[in-house]
């Protein structure tokens, strides 16, 4: 995804909140080059749970990953939640019942939704904005920009 975006990526712990309520969190994506745009991200990988039933408590996590994304500080222009796509056996993608249930509330607003897709080689796994400015969007991952 680094090549992709044109930008390279690291795990890093930042202060988020408000200056009266801070917390710590280490985000899995936090880019390293100064001179790009700012991005900051999140990366899961949840999956129907048996019986192919919705996984409440996987989907309570996003919303606290989401609400996190919230929290960044002002200089992350580009804020993004990176799911691997699930699909059930009857073809319901999780990730688009994730972005459904979530599109009455606040927390995508200024959020992009990516699904990965793993491929049959690593050539061919790539990334799709499922949620955000720039929805449907496929970036091949060993891509540069």
């Amino acid at each position: 995804m680094a090549a992709a975006m044109g930008t390279n990526f690291s795990k890093k712990e930042l202060l988020i909140g408000t200056p009266c309520n801070q917390i710590r969190h280490m985000f899995d994506l936090v880019t390293s080059d100064s001179s790009t745009v700012c991005i900051i991200g999140e990366i899961k990988d949840y999956s129907w749970r048996k019986g192919m039933d919705f996984p409440n408590r996987k989907f309570e996590e996003v919303k606290d990953d989401l609400g996190r994304l919230q929290l960044a500080p002002a200089p992350f222009q580009r804020k993004l939640l990176i799911l691997r796509e699930d699909i059930s056996i009857e073809g319901r993608s999780l990730i688009s019942s994730f972005i459904k249930r979530l599109s009455n509330g606040q927390l995508l607003n200024g959020i992009e939704v990516w699904g990965y897709s793993q491929g049959s080689t690593l050539e061919r796994d790539s990334a799709t904005q499922l949620y955000g400015p720039n929805t449907g969007v496929t970036l091949r991952l060993t891509d540069s920009k």
